[in-house]
Order: structure tokens, then sequence, then C-alpha cells
């Protein structure tokens, strides 16, 4: 278990770096009375993430299950193709695509909108959450019970929520005085994350490809 946590951990920190959920969330705290709403936009991320994770496991646990009885060298060829994806979606985001538009900001500042504006924000960016995906498929090949699934899922989804939860404890320890500095983060964050993300499917495209073709000689690197 500690092994998977290993993995678990690094990738949740790595996708909390989420500029437009961290961005949204700065604009709600520089609006007037900000406590209610950014709390409620935080429960709305957490709950799409964590729902959303449980569904992606259902539909990769009947994948997998449905894979099960191919033989090794079909494996590796899915294993080769699924390399190539990341590499290819790596490519795509080579020039900050993904996540570069303008954050929504919601016409009425209610607790229940915020809290709408954080599911929507959060569920849509579900198709292209790699890490979490891939933090996922951890899990299965983990084989866990289903409560330890449960549970690793919404363990990744408390470690996503960091950023967001640090950004509100330092708003509150700063007041207003913290906006200017939260924007910057968020410009810096905005910066960088697409980088890291293109680095790390460049990273695990070559190594699930290298892994393949290894196997082809007979000396499989995983």
């Amino acid at each position: 278990m500690l092994s998977l946590l290993a993995i678990i951990v690094p990738l949740a920190l790595l996708d909390s770096l989420n500029p437009i959920t961290i961005a949204v969330h700065v604009y709600l705290l520089g609006t007037p009375e900000p406590k209610t709403r950014t709390t409620t936009f935080v429960m709305g991320v957490f709950l799409a993430y964590f729902f959303g994770g449980l569904l992606l496991a259902l539909g990769l646990g009947s994948i997998l299950e449905y894979v099960g009885n191919f033989s090794e060298r079909t494996l590796r060829l899915i294993e080769a193709t699924v390399g190539l994806g990341l590499l290819g979606f790596g490519w795509y985001m080579r020039g900050g695509n993904s996540k570069k538009e303008e954050p929504a900001h919601p016409t009425s500042m209610s607790p229940l909108s915020s809290f709408w504006l954080g599911f929507a924000v959060t569920a849509s960016d579900l198709p292209t959450a790699i890490p979490y995906i891939a933090a996922i498929e951890r899990m299965l090949q983990a084989n866990l019970s289903s409560v330890a699934l449960v549970g690793t899922v919404a363990l990744y989804n408390f470690v996503y929520l960091i950023p967001l939860v640090a950004l509100f404890v330092i708003y509150f320890l700063l007041g207003k005085r913290a906006v200017a500095v939260l924007q910057k983060v968020t410009a810096f964050i905005t910066r960088w994350s697409p980088i890291v993300l293109v680095v790390f499917c460049v990273v695990a495209g070559v190594l699930l490809v290298a892994d393949s073709i290894a196997f082809a000689f007979g000396k499989p690197i995983f």
C-alpha cells in the first residue's frame, strides 16, 4: 500500500496545479464575503472529481477485466499504444492548448452558484485529467477492495484540494492584502503547469514505449 501511495500522492499533487480551478478560486476570494462562496466552490470541486474518479475506476476496471485474458504480447501492444497516445497528447499540449482559456465567472454570486461552478469546471477537466487516470489505473492494478479503492480515490481528492485550501488559509491570514499575491501565484501556475504536464506525458510515454520494445527483446523494464 505504501508503494501505491508513493505513486498516487505525487500524481495528485501534479494534478492539483490546475490553473483554471485555482484562478476561479482566487477570483472568488477577491469578492465581498468570500468565505461561504469559496467553501461551496471547493465542495463542488471535490464532489465532481471524487464521483468522476469512481466512474473512471468502474470504466477502467471493466476494460482491464476484459483484456485480462489477452496474451502478454497483446497487452504490451496496448501499452505501446497508450505510450504513443501520451506522447501525442504531450505534443498537442506543448503550446499550452489545454488550459489557457479564461475561467468563467458566475453571474450570480450565491453559494449555490459557486458550488455548481466548482462542479462544472472540474467535471469539464475530467477527460484530460491524465494524472488522475494514471493514478486510478495504478489503484486498479493493485487489486484493492471496494472500500480501499473508494478510500484511495478520496485520499487523492483530498491531496488535490491542498492548493485551494492553502490559498484559502493565506487569504484569511493576510486579508485583502493577499489578493495581489494570490493573483501572482495563479499567473505562475498558469504559466508552468502545462509545461509540467507535458514533461509528465513525455516521460511516461517514453517509458511505456521503451518497456514494450524491451519486452520484444525479452528484457522488459517493468
